[in-house]
């Protein structure tokens, strides 16, 4: 397999805090070999040319409670993809943070399409009385 990526990307910080990141990537796979993404889908061996777009908007991280938002919309192996995500975190106190994923993803590649969502939780640093805890 051969690839061949450019990423071009631009960030704007607003005045509070936030900010808007505007991605768009071209991508170039040559297939060698034909590989399976799922249970009925193969793709075959041949050169893939696909564009990628990615849209994030962060409200500002050094909040208590912050959000991010993405779009992100792309052409795969000859069918399309599209992500959809909205992580939220928020922080106890300056060193207790934890947070939340919820995304989801539709692809319609070869005649299949699938649409996958997971949610995800975590402390990033685990809070004691307003203080991290030995992890």
């Amino acid at each position: 397999m051969v690839t061949r990526t450019q990423h071009f990307m631009n960030g704007f910080y607003m005045e509070d805090g936030s900010f808007i990141n505007v991605i768009y990537q071209k991508n170039l796979d040559v297939l060698d070999v034909p590989f399976q993404i799922q249970k009925n889908v193969r793709i075959p061996v041949g050169t893939y040319k696909f564009d990628e777009l990615t849209l994030t908007y962060n409200t500002n991280p050094a909040r208590r409670l912050y959000e991010r938002f993405s779009y992100n919309p792309m052409e795969f192996y000859g069918g399309t993809k599209q992500t959809i995500s909205a992580p939220s975190a928020c922080a106890a106190a300056a060193t207790c943070r934890a947070s939340c994923s919820s995304a989801g993803t539709t692809c319609g590649c070869r005649g299949a399409t699938s649409w996958r969502t997971w949610q995800s939780c975590a402390s990033t640093t685990p809070c004691r009385r307003g203080r991290p805890s030995a992890a």
